[in-house]
């Protein structure tokens, strides 16, 4: 197959058809834009290695190549040649001509030392050199086909160069293929992955950006759309309010018994510690039940401990009175199989799930806890240890996709003081400018 040349009006059109006539290991070979459009020059891989061949310049002439480098036949022609030539010279025509017979009846034979051999320095290539009828060598003059073979072999040289490039290029592109990337496009795609937002919600957002956007108007338009995405519900002006029955879910260590006494303190000064309940089910470590004991005599609340879920209902019928009940749940990674069954045992229609994810956690278990936990049947969700996360783009992200409303902030150990109501826009800044290498701790209030 020869190079095909693609004219189309866009480059991504232009690929298209290039993958759809010559498939997916095409080679581009060239690319310049003309009025109208593009044209790009494109060649299978497979017929690249023959093409490549074709065009190889011819070897340079060696100054000694040995005589052992030519195949038998070619130096027994040569022999042949050289013998007619000596004949030549001393014995005229005839003799030529008697050679010329003997030869034609003899087979090929292996190189012999034979006194006729031409001596290593008279040696040429025999791709450089032909012998002419009357003896004398000749070397090609260079011509037209010598400038061919010279730009041909540049093209060679460059496309070797470019095909490492381009196999780089379309796998950093690999995903997010399909998007149309104009450079503000590909300006939110880097903010987006360097701040550890995921190639799926950056596909679904890059491709509304305006073609048109400046890098000032594109910045704000990311923030915009972040902010608007994440959806947020202070748990003091909503779930607070209107009080109820609350379990707090999730693996262990994200924080699920200090974030219960942080909610439990806000609804003592709200509404007194005589309104709050706190019920731990946490039995097989005993001391998480210790630690949500001392956080109950901190703020003066009697914590109550159940084994499953006929003593949770009958706890939970005796705190009917409490405006609001927070109960601690065993942890549980998000891949162990008794979250089914724990969740069965919270299925009571008076017990709302919080989730509990650390911000501080990898990207890939936040997104499998928000799955195994039913995100989308929980009343929200608590982010905790902001303080200790380098980027909050990975947890951000995985709240913006399976739409569970962040209702609370942990960034700290005190209770009740590292608490903060839910901020769409100041998450989203501080995970942009982390992946602008700022990398600033979350500050404490």
């Amino acid at each position: 197959m020869t190079p095909r040349k693609f004219v189309a009006p866009s480059a991504r059109e232009a690929m298209a058809r290039i993958r759809e006539e010559i498939g997916p290991d095409a080679v581009i070979l060239a690319n310049r834009k003309v009025e109208g459009g593009v044209v790009i020059t494109a060649l299978d891989e497979a017929s690249l290695v023959d093409w490549e061949a074709r065009v190889e310049p011819p070897a340079p002439r060696a100054p000694a190549a040995p005589a052992a480098e030519m195949s038998t036949v070619s130096f027994q022609r040569y022999a042949q040649e050289r013998r007619r030539q000596a004949m030549t010279r001393e014995e005229g025509p005839g003799a030529v001509a008697r050679e010329a017979a003997a030869a034609s009846h003899e087979p090929p034979a292996p190189v012999s030392s034979r006194s006729s051999a031409p001596r290593t320095e008279d040696t040429p290539t025999p791709r450089s050199v032909t012998f002419a009828s009357h003896g004398r060598d000749e070397t090609p003059h260079p011509g037209a086909g010598a400038a061919t073979h010279e730009d041909m072999a540049r093209v060679v040289s460059e496309l070797r160069k470019m095909r490492s490039f381009i196999s780089q290029q379309f796998g950093a592109l690999s995903s997010v293929d399909g998007v149309r990337r104009t450079p503000a496009q590909a300006r939110i795609l880097r903010r987006m992955q360097s701040a550890r937002f995921s190639p799926r919600l950056a596909r679904a957002l890059v491709g509304s950006l305006p073609r048109d956007s400046a890098p000032a108007e594109a910045d704000h338009w990311l923030h915009d759309t972040l902010s608007r995405n994440l959806g947020v519900a202070c748990f003091e002006q909503d779930h607070l309010e209107r009080g109820g029955v609350f379990a707090l879910v999730g693996p262990t260590g994200v924080g699920k018994t200090t974030s219960a006494a942080k909610l439990a303190a806000q609804c003592a000064l709200r509404h007194g510690a005589h309104k709050v309940g706190l019920i731990g089910i946490d039995t097989y470590r005993v001391a998480a039940q210790d630690q949500l004991r001392r956080y109950g005599d901190m703020i003066g609340i009697d914590v109550q401990t159940v084994r499953d879920g006929t003593a949770l209902l009958d706890t939970l019928s005796r705190m009917s009175d409490k405006h609001l009940v927070l109960i601690d749940t065993v942890g549980l990674g998000q891949r162990d199989p008794r979250i089914e069954r724990m969740l069965e045992g919270l299925s009571a229609s008076v017990v709302q799930r919080l989730i509990v994810i650390s911000a501080a956690a990898q990207a890939e278990a936040i997104d499998e806890t928000l799955a195994a936990y039913r995100a989308e049947q929980a009343s929200g969700a608590l982010l905790t240890k902001v303080d200790e996360a380098c980027r909050l783009g990975g947890a951000l992200d995985a709240l913006i996709r399976y739409r569970v409303p962040l209702v609370g902030v942990g960034n700290g150990q005190r209770v009740p003081e590292d608490w903060q109501r839910p901020d769409a826009r100041g998450l989203i800044a501080r995970a942009l400018e982390a992946g602008r290498g700022s990398g600033r701790r979350g500050s404490r209030t």
